[in-house]
């Protein structure tokens, strides 16, 4: 038979190790392993010590196993919360360089090369979430033992998160539209004008004026994004 200090160490590790590998800390490849690992082990006695009482002994290394991948289930669900969250806010500093530069931005990961929007909503979105919202996942990622994340409140939180992210982009994207509007209009009013080199610098100086007459729309919108991923565990 297992003993129940170790079957809850394991159990509290296999958790907090998804949870730190499905975290959006960087890019990949720039973020060392090492990171992760460390975040995970610093991570693992707290979990295993939330969850001590409710924890058996396990009478076989085959229970242990399946124990522990429900546990890294659950810790990746979490985990996988902020990252969708994450990437909602860098799409939606994504579409807004779209809208810049009037042609549409390639794809690239959460935390990704992209434009001067894309690198600041990731930011903003970075300083939010590990400003406060990070310590309240990670506290439901310990202590969630009672309710479990299902696949209903990551779907529900993938929504709000699409919604708020189109929300924050639609007056760039609406400027661009408009912008294009007004080029074909003057290169039909002046056939010798050519409309293609009017409309970029037109949607430039209207997203400008979108984001600028918007305030604290887009900050707000990315700080919603983060804690709205942060009080995932209140919906379930």
């Amino acid at each position: 038979m297992i003993a129940q200090a170790s079957a809850e160490l394991a159990l509290g590790f296999a958790r907090t190790a998804a949870f730190a590998a499905a975290m959006p800390l960087g890019r990949t490849r720039a973020v060392p392993r090492i990171v992760r690992v460390v975040l995970a082990l610093s991570l693992a006695p707290v979990a295993a010590a939330a969850r001590a009482a409710d924890t058996p002994a396990l009478h076989d290394l085959s229970a242990l196993a399946v124990a522990a991948l429900g546990a890294a289930l659950q810790g990746a669900a979490v985990g996988l919360c902020a990252t969708i969250a994450a990437g909602a806010a860098a799409s939606a500093g994504g579409l807004i360089d779209s809208a810049l530069a009037s042609q549409p931005a390639p794809l690239r990961d959460v935390f990704g090369d992209s434009g001067p929007m894309g690198s600041l909503c990731s930011s903003a979105f970075g300083w939010f979430f590990f400003g406060g919202a990070f310590d309240r996942l990670a506290y439901f990622c310990i202590a969630m033992d009672h309710h479990p994340l299902g696949v209903l409140a990551i779907a529900a939180l993938a929504g709000a998160c699409i919604q708020t992210a189109l929300a924050a982009a639609g007056p760039a994207i609406a400027a661009q539209a408009f912008a294009a509007v007004v080029a074909a209009g003057i290169a039909r009013m002046a056939p010798r004008v050519n409309g293609l080199f009017l409309g970029a610098p037109i949607a430039a100086l209207l997203v400008i004026a979108s984001l600028l007459g918007g305030g604290g729309a887009l900050p707000y919108a990315i700080a919603a994004m983060a804690w709205r991923a942060a009080f995932v565990g209140a919906t379930t």
